[in-house]
C-alpha cells in the first residue's frame, strides 16, 4: 500500500480482487480499479502480493501473476500514480515475487524472487531484469531494503532467520548476522543508522556501524506481529499482531530512542 499526499489517495494491492485499488484518502471510497494478472485461478487468490510506490517517478510497482495464477513466472506491474495507468511491465522469473525498492540514482529495481532464492536486479530504462544475486543460506527471501548512499542492500530470509547486507555495486554479501525469524518486514532508519526487522518470532534491532558491518542492538517481543511501518518523523514504529490464543488482535508502537 502507498499513500500519495499530493493527490489524496491510496493504492493498494488487492490480492482478493487481483488489482491495484485505488482509494480517496479523505472517506476511503474507492476512485478506481486497474486489473491485473488474474490469480483466482488456484483458489489462492493472493496475487497481487506486494507493492511499493517509487515518489521519484511517480510508479507503484505491484508484483503479481506467479503460483497464484498458476504461472512460473511473475510480473511488475509499473502504475502511473497520475493517470492510474499501467506504463509498463517487468517480467521476472519467479513465481514469488515479494518485497522491491528502487534505488533512484542508478534507475534499477530490486526485487525478491523468494521461490529461486534470488534478488532480482532489474535495470528501469530498459525495463528487464539484467542481473540476479544469491548467497548460501538465503531462503525464503521476503523482507527487502535499500540502502542508496552506502550502496547496500538489506535483505532478511526465514528458516533461518538471518540478515544480510549486500553490495550493490558487486552482489556480494559483506555480512550477515542471525535476526528473529518469520520476517515479513523492515525499515531502515538513515538517520540513527538503525535497521528494524520485524517478524513473527520478534523485533531484531540492528545498527550499522559502518557500511560493512552491523551489529545487533536488541530483540524485543512482537507478539506475532510481523509487517508494520517506521515513521521517522514521530520517531515511531508501528507493528500490527494477529489474534493469537493468549492475545487478541492489535496495533504495538514502539517509541524510537536515540
Amino acid at each position: 500500500m502507498a499513500y500519495v499526499a499530493d493527490r489524496d489517495e491510496l493504492f493498494v494491492a488487492d490480492g482478493g480482487d487481483s488489482s491495484c485499488i485505488i482509494l480517496s484518502g479523505s472517506d476511503f471510497h474507492q476512485i478506481d480499479r486497474i486489473p491485473l494478472i488474474d490469480g483466482s485461478v488456484t483458489g489462492k487468490t493472493d496475487s497481487p502480493d506486494t507493492g511499493y510506490y517509487d515518489a521519484k517517478h511517480r510508479i507503484f510497482f505491484v508484483g503479481n501473476g506467479g503460483r497464484s495464477a498458476n504461472l512460473p513466472y511473475s510480473e511488475i506491474a509499473e502504475i502511473s500514480v497520475d493517470t492510474h495507468k499501467i506504463v509498463g511491465k517487468i517480467r521476472v522469473e519467479t513465481n514469488n515475487v515479494e518485497a522491491m525498492m528502487t534505488d533512484d540514482a542508478h534507475d534499477r529495481l530490486y526485487a525478491n524472487m523468494r521461490d529461486q532464492k534470488k534478488i532480482a536486479v532489474i535495470d528501469l530504462k530498459q525495463n528487464s531484469v539484467i542481473d540476479t544475486w544469491t548467497t548460501p543460506d538465503l531462503n525464503l527471501n521476503t523482507a527487502l531494503v535499500v540502502d542508496a548512499p552506502a550502496q547496500r542492500l538489506f535483505i532478511v530470509g526465514r528458516k533461518p532467520g538471518l540478515f544480510y547486507a549486500f553490495d550493490m555495486a558487486t552482489g556480494k554479501v559483506v555480512q550477515q548476522l542471525p535476526v528473529t525469524n518469520i520476517a515479513d518486514g523492515m525499515a531502515w532508519d538513515p538517520a540513527l543508522k538503525r535497521i528494524y526487522v520485524m517478524a513473527s518470532q520478534g523485533l531484531s534491532i540492528l545498527h550499522q556501524d559502518d557500511k560493512d558491518h552491523y551489529s545487533m542492538l536488541t530483540r524485543l517481543p512482537t507478539n506475532g506481529g510481523k509487517t508494520g511501518l517506521y515513521v521517522p518523523e514521530l520517531k515511531q514504529l508501528y507493528v500490527i499482531h494477529p489474534k493469537t490464543s493468549i492475545d487478541d488482535a492489535g496495533l504495538l508502537v514502539y517509541r524510537v530512542n536515540p
